[in-house]
């Protein structure tokens, strides 16, 4: 058993091992790795391995790094780089890639990504690693991106690091290309312009075309705007648009279905105007005529109901009244002709008598309340 060392004042010495454990050879290789600036980083390896993304420290003067067979130049993060330029021309894997590891950029609030192993970047990218580390290798030389640290061997994994511009740049082209970064700018600068328009340009109109109303395609985007460019174009009429206007309306309402195999029903409008033509539906109703006709159904199927129940109460009726008639009485009342016809029925005779109750007792008998809704719709 060895005796304990200790220090010049006494205390005891820490025990250190001559050899540590490769893990932790390992974990102090990426903490000095991510610690360090980037442009003092040049010892990282630039290839991917099938299980992981190895580090590998070449000593050749050329400073190349060899893995597999596979030779790769060493490079750094070029900050002399237009960001914005090299962040258009991504494409493709590449584009995937980086956008994968911006994205645990973001997350982690820092230019380094974190560890990230091949077979994450396989499922984000849908690609071979055999490929992938072909792409990692462009994107480094590029100078774009910089290996920062990793570990080799099963569970392996590499951490990358970019330049904070670089980062900034692609969040600002995604942004673009997805239009989200502008849509409420966007909404503010359009309401604005529109104000503007029917405000202050709106007195440059003549007077029949500022009486266009177009309230009724305010849902497409149809408003003084546009009418400003359809007469600009000389092609149509002030009655023409609001004909137009009129008839579009209608068949959003009523031909919703017809109208949908059109993507952009408001630039389907607009080039049938700015053209000289006139968007016609053969069918139009007037918001008056619909209203018409709705209430003329709406008559015939009250009249309809109410026609019904008089039925029920005058069969009623007749039955009650019939029923204390003798036969001398009915025969009184049944015509000669009904009484004398070689075939005479006992239906013939009951039709005789209900013409004759209707004639001369129906009115007498009929239900207050039913008098009313005849007296209300004049069908009395």
């Amino acid at each position: 058993m060895t005796s304990p060392v200790f220090t010049q004042d006494g205390t005891k010495k820490k025990f250190m091992p001559k050899r540590r454990a490769p893990y932790l050879l390992q974990n102090e290789v990426i903490n000095q790795g991510i610690n360090k600036p980037i442009s003092s980083i040049r010892d990282s390896s630039q290839t991917l391995d099938d299980t992981s993304i190895k580090i590998v420290v070449s000593k050749s003067s050329e400073n190349k790094l060899v893995d597999k067979g596979l030779e790769c130049s060493q490079n750094s993060i070029n900050t002399k780089l237009n960001y914005h330029e090299e962040v258009s021309k991504l494409c493709g894997i590449q584009k995937r890639m980086v956008r994968y590891f911006v994205s645990c950029c973001t997350v982690r609030g820092e230019s380094v990504t974190g560890p990230v192993t091949i077979e994450t970047l396989s499922s984000v990218t849908n690609t071979t690693k055999k490929t992938l580390r072909k792409v990692v290798q462009r994107i480094i030389e590029k100078g774009l991106m910089e290996r920062v640290g990793g570990k080799t061997g099963k569970s392996g994994f590499s951490v990358f690091r970019f330049d904070k511009a670089f980062v900034n740049a692609f969040r600002l082209q995604l942004d673009l290309e997805s239009g989200q970064s502008f849509k409420n700018t966007l909404s503010l600068v359009k309401k604005t312009e529109d104000t503007k328009t029917s405000l202050n340009e709106n007195h440059s109109l003549p007077k029949e075309w500022q009486n266009i109303d177009c309230r009724d395609l305010e849902e497409i985007g149809f408003g003084i705007p546009q009418i400003r460019q359809i007469y600009s174009k000389g092609t149509n009429t002030a009655d023409t648009i609001q004909t137009s206007i009129d008839h579009f309306s209608f068949a959003l309402r009523n031909k919703s279905g017809i109208l949908n195999k059109y993507k952009n029903k408001l630039g389907t409008f607009m080039s049938v105007l700015q053209k000289g033509g006139a968007w016609v539906e053969h069918d139009y109703m007037s918001p008056q005529e619909i209203a018409l006709k709705k209430l003329a159904k709406q008559r015939k199927d009250r009249l309809e109901r109410l026609k019904n129940l008089e039925k029920d109460f005058f069969s009623n009726a007749f039955e009650l009244w019939s029923s204390g008639l003798t036969e001398a009485e009915k025969n009184e009342i049944i015509p000669d002709h009904v009484k004398k016809a070689p075939f005479a029925k006992d239906i013939q005779k009951i039709i005789a008598l209900k013409s004759y109750f209707k004639e001369h007792f129906w009115k007498s008998n009929m239900p207050n309340e039913l008098k009313k809704i005849k007296e209300e719709m004049n069908i009395l």
